[in-house]
């Protein structure tokens, strides 16, 4: 929840804008408070202390508009956690404008929760538990409340409800520069970036909702709340993108949300996304499979290191009948060379050993073969004439 209750620099003229707001909406302010420049006087928000980082910020008509927006829609997808390091690290940061803001919420990765840790006695028994050289026995002779005043004034940290939050050392990164906002529920790590939709959020949203994959069942719980729906799969999926890998276009036709979630976290778990290798090996093996279930997906997955792409020069049957000779030792005496049909072989063993073509090259798979399509299912071509009406934004 976001409201902004904004004044006129010059005049002193002041009303409230709730988001989401549309264009009109916003329009029809400006004509009540007039052109002047606007700031924001004081702020409502389910985020503790963002409504102090945002009083005094300048209202700038449209831009400012969508970043509000975005924070009001990031801010809804947040869980109480999440928020509680939110206000933590705007109080660490002090940001100088709406755009440092939404920098900072698409940062909350570059800093650390220590959860439970409510006051400085508490958090001087945190770091003497992390000092690992300590002697039990030593610790017990250090006063905890100075160690952890000491150690709250030389690093970047604040309390917060769900514990102390500290900067991790890492730099915060630049997400959004002035002009392209990112999915509000932008997570650098994802392995899918989802848009959903049901016509109970748009009553009150001008857009869809955004949902990052992998996610805690806290945060599905979320935007089911948001959707206004029981079961997330009753949402329309608008689209489906995979920021690291583009791997949505190697699933299968239809899929649900719990199953598309469980394949990222597997994914995860076995850091293929974290490994260029691993990517190309999984799409060579979901190109040669064209699995048509999630279920057949996390298998092919689970069973990656089954699959062989094999060297770029194999071809051709004749190509893959060298390949095999040489792999398995196979010896042909010079003077039966002309007699052997290795062309043959190469068929023979492809279509034994389910070889499959792809963009990759051949893929096999070491345990069992790969079930091939019929020759009539190989090739399919849909003729459809398309028309398209684009309209703007906010039209």
């Amino acid at each position: 929840m976001l409201n902004v209750y904004l004044r006129n620099t010059q005049t002193d003229e002041r009303a409230w804008l709730n988001f989401p707001a549309s264009y009109q909406t916003v329009q029809h302010l400006f004509s009540v408070l007039g052109d002047a420049p606007l700031e924001i006087a004081a702020a409502e928000t389910s985020v503790d202390d963002l409504h102090v980082h945002l009083k005094g910020k300048f209202f700038d008509t449209e831009k400012s508009r969508y970043e509000l927006d975005f924070l009001n829609r990031r801010i809804e997808g947040l869980t109480n956690q999440e928020k509680d390091i939110f206000t933590a690290a705007l109080n660490i940061e002090k940001p100088l404008s709406i755009m440092e803001i939404v920098n900072l919420s698409c940062n909350l990765d570059k800093f650390r929760l220590w959860e439970g840790v409510q006051d400085t006695k508490q958090l001087g028994r945190a770091v003497i538990e992390r000092e690992q050289e300590l002697s039990k026995a030593f610790a017990m002779l250090l006063n905890e409340e100075q160690i952890g005043q000491a150690y709250q004034d030389s690093h970047a940290g604040n309390f917060s409800e769900s514990g102390y939050v500290m900067r991790t050392g890492e730099a915060l990164q630049i997400i959004y520069e002035g002009h392209s906002l990112p999915e509000p529920d932008y997570d650098r790590d994802a392995v899918f970036q989802l848009r959903l939709y049901t016509s109970a959020y748009v009553d009150t949203h001008p857009n869809t909702y955004s949902l990052s994959l992998p996610a805690s069942e806290e945060k599905l719980e979320l935007a089911r709340e948001n959707l206004q729906v029981d079961d997330l799969n009753t949402a329309s999926i608008i689209s489906l993108y995979s920021p690291k890998a583009s791997l949505e276009n190697f699933l299968p036709v239809s899929y649900r949300i719990e199953d598309l979630n469980a394949f990222s976290y597997q994914l995860k778990k076995m850091q293929i996304t974290d490994s260029e290798s691993k990517l190309e090996k999984l799409k060579a093996a979901l190109c040669a499979e064209m699995p048509d279930t999630m279920e057949s997906v996390m298998e092919i997955t689970e069973n990656l290191e089954q699959y062989e792409i094999l060297p770029e020069d194999v071809q051709t049957a004749k190509d893959y009948a060298d390949f095999l000779m040489e792999k398995e030792n196979i010896y042909i005496d010079p003077q039966l060379e002309d007699y052997t049909d290795l062309e043959g072989f190469g068929e023979e063993r492809m279509d034994r050993d389910g070889a499959v073509q792809t963009a990759y090259g051949f893929v096999v798979r070491q345990d069992s073969p790969i079930c091939q399509l019929p020759e009539y299912m190989e090739q399919t071509r849909l003729f459809s004439p398309l028309t398209a009406e684009i309209y703007s934004r906010d039209d």
